[in-house]
């Protein structure tokens, strides 16, 4: 899963997470500093400020990168930063 932080400027932050299937719940932690710059961010030397955030997207690649055309469900539960 791709996990993107887009602020008020158009700054993006991305990183990526191992989500598994077959229905399992798993908590995932994703730490601020694993987020970098995306490549399509208008600012590369932007810093990442919580306050500014603007949307979080979380983007399941799978049916892109590996052809899957099935249907899929995540659940997300609780979200919050640190």
């Amino acid at each position: 899963i791709l996990v993107q932080i887009e602020q008020v400027n158009g700054a993006k932050f991305n990183t990526y997470v191992d989500v598994p299937g077959m229905a399992h719940s798993k908590t995932i932690d994703v730490a601020m500093s694993d987020l970098t710059i995306s490549d399509d961010s208008p600012d590369k030397t932007a810093k990442l400020d919580l306050v500014q955030v603007k949307q979080i997207l979380l983007l399941d690649l799978s049916g892109i990168t590996a052809g899957n055309d099935e249907d899929m469900t995540l659940w997300v539960g609780t979200v919050t930063f640190k």
